[in-house]
């Protein structure tokens, strides 16, 4: 039979002469690290006008168009594209930081059969100029069979501007 012997440390307690230079410095250490960490996090700006305006134009395809066919009521006088997007009306019809225009030109004609402008119209004039703080653009094109006729090819081009500040 094996017999163990427990040893109990009477009176021995931590030194506070050593302790609390330690603690000073594991609080410093921490300290500097959540600094650094924050300073790494606010330093960069966030801007995602660009992909807003992905998004937007993704959108506003997804609402003119359906398996290669252009929808038939999008030609019709009282489309809604605002509603057929689920975009709020709201914020597009007051201008807000957005524009939109899409066009539809016909490729055997190459008239424009429909064009469909909402937003800040000024907008506009700021794609294609050099700058950080100007508007981001995205211009999208793309060939749709006419379901109203499906003989007939139309040519959509779609153009979103997206004016906000950086986050």
């Amino acid at each position: 039979m094996m017999h163990f012997k427990i040893k109990i440390f009477n009176k021995k307690q931590a030194d506070s002469r050593w302790l609390s230079p330690w603690l000073l410095v594991i609080l410093g250490v921490i300290g500097l690290i959540i600094i650094v960490g924050v300073s790494i996090c606010f330093s960069k700006s966030l801007d995602l006008r660009e992909l807003e305006t992905k998004i937007l134009t993704n959108k506003l395809v997804d609402s003119i168009s359906e398996n290669g066919y252009l929808k038939k009521d999008v030609l019709e006088a009282n489309f809604d594209v605002l509603e057929e997007a689920k975009l709020d009306k709201k914020i597009m019809e007051n201008g807000g930081n957005f524009y939109f225009n899409i066009t539809i030109i016909s490729e055997d004609s190459k008239k424009i059969v429909k064009k469909i402008l909402q937003g800040t119209k000024g907008l506009e004039v700021q794609c294609g100029l050099p700058g950080k703080a100007l508007a981001k653009c995205y211009q999208r094109k793309l060939i749709l069979v006419n379901e109203a006729n499906p003989l007939e090819n139309l040519k959509i081009q779609i153009l979103t501007v997206i004016e906000k500040s950086e986050f």
